[in-house]
């Protein structure tokens, strides 16, 4: 994010514009706060060379890895639409709606999100899993 800005809502910018032939990759793709965005609208080429060069100035060793990733989200995604309608959300929208709606960061919350509930409508219980096993590793002893 170029103003530095935190726990603000955050709006996927295309570095290269999609209508200037710019892709849909990781390395086309920043965030930046809302007026940050609309600042850049209809001027992306002023701010192209700025962007890009604060991609190249962080640690792209991850953008690989996100970028197999976001392949296999792809085949999965094509194999989910053959079973009916399907519905895409992102992080980003996820976290959005938490700063809507007030709510803090939690797996639960998260997963309230992605379904459009409203949180005080939800009466939802968290629960921690500790796995316990079933026999003791311990050596016996001989008396």
């Amino acid at each position: 994010m170029e103003c530095g800005k935190s726990n603000c809502r955050l709006e996927v910018h295309h570095i290269k514009p999609r209508r200037r032939n710019g892709s849909n990759t990781l390395d086309n793709l920043i965030t930046l706060c809302e007026s940050c965005h609309q600042k850049t609208e209809g001027q992306e080429e002023l701010y192209m060379d700025r962007y890009f060069s604060l991609l190249k100035s962080s640690d792209n060793k991850n953008l690989n890895y996100a970028q197999h990733v976001m392949i296999g989200k792809m085949w999965l995604r094509k194999q989910l639409s053959g079973l009916g309608v399907l519905y895409l959300t992102s992080g980003g929208d996820t976290a959005n709606k938490r700063i809507d709606w007030n709510i803090e960061k939690s797996h639960t919350n998260d997963a309230v999100c992605i379904t459009d509930l409203q949180p005080d409508t939800c009466d939802i219980k968290e629960w921690a899993i500790k796995p316990m096993r079933r026999q003791s590793k311990a050596k016996p002893t001989m008396f």
